[in-house]
């Protein structure tokens, strides 16, 4: 923007203001807008992102949840199977506890999924993987956080007959505690509680995937933004800039009239030079009939000045 002040004669100067440039200033440019706009829509398209990639989140958890969910209610429905039996008279209830722990201690689903049975004290009554547990008071066993695990599981079974209880615990082979979640289902007839775990590193390596994935998709998204607003900012600041320098010097009584812009664009740019070139045109035209006037003017003078002379 620029200051218009006046000379002594009587002509129209422009100067220009000498107003400190920052961040505000920038973004009152054409150039700064373009950026501003851009990084809206990246900010908005990030946005979006996080947003999709928690609800994708969300539903492989959901989906591995069900998974372990499923196959703790299998080995229920294999336990109950000898309930019944017991029940009926076909076994005794020690006889079929114990056919029961064998049977669901050879399950196995997935890379290293088992399962595991406490009772409500809660003691562990079978651990396939960790058999010198059998028996064991687990009333005072903790996590690495120190979570009361099995207490846990046997609350949730209490007040809901069974859901998930999430832990951390070391991986097998591993000594740094992970993200681990178990569900949990009783039996009450016989006062068991009936779990199986499932490690989160799997799906948390899966999002990490995913996410850094989606972020070289976002960061080509933001290069190739900013260089089409680079790209769009020069195409109309450059010509608006010579529209500028152009009057400016004409103002300031510097400017070739003779010069014309480019006007072959057909946007608003090319409508602003050719609207620009007539509007030269005309001063052009404008100064050569006021020459033309002054030089007749001039002879004019001039002869009368040799009749009075005479």
């Amino acid at each position: 923007m620029s200051n218009v002040s006046y000379d002594y004669g009587g002509a129209m100067s422009m100067q220009p203001s000498t107003t400190r440039r920052g961040v505000w200033s920038i973004l009152g440019t054409i150039q700064g807008k373009l950026y501003l706009l851009s990084l809206t829509f990246i900010v908005l398209l990030a946005v979006m992102i996080l947003v999709s990639l928690q609800d994708s989140y969300r539903t492989l958890l959901n989906e591995r949840k069900n998974q372990i969910q499923e196959q703790v209610q299998t080995a229920v429905s294999l336990i109950e199977g000898y309930v019944k039996q017991a029940q009926a008279g076909k076994l005794t209830q020690e006889q079929a506890q114990a056919a029961a722990k064998r049977a669901v201690g050879s399950l196995r689903f997935g890379k290293d999924g088992y399962f595991w049975i406490n009772n409500m004290h809660p003691s562990i009554v079978m651990h396939p993987i960790k058999p010198e547990l059998d028996g064991r008071d687990v009333s005072t066993f903790t996590d690495k956080s120190g979570k009361l695990l099995y207490v846990d599981m046997v609350n949730v079974v209490k007040e809901h007959g069974g859901g998930f209880v999430s832990y951390v615990w070391p991986l097998p082979g591993g000594t740094e505690p992970v993200a681990k979640i178990a569900y949990v289902q009783g039996i009450p007839e016989w006062g068991w509680v009936v779990g199986s775990g499932l490690y989160l590193v799997d799906t948390q390596q899966a999002f990490r995937q995913e996410l850094m994935a989606l972020g070289g998709v976002g960061a080509l998204v933001l290069i190739g933004a900013l260089l089409l607003t680079a790209w769009l900012g020069r195409s109309i600041t450059r010509p608006l800039g010579a529209v500028t320098r152009q009057m400016a010097e004409i103002a300031e009584g510097e400017g070739d009239l003779t010069r014309r812009l480019d006007a072959t664009r057909s946007d608003e740019i090319g409508d602003l030079s050719g609207a620009f070139n007539r509007f030269v045109e005309r001063i052009q035209r404008l100064v050569g009939q006021v020459a033309g006037s002054t030089s007749q003017l001039s002879a004019a003078a001039e002869e009368l000045s040799a009749t009075s002379e005479e």
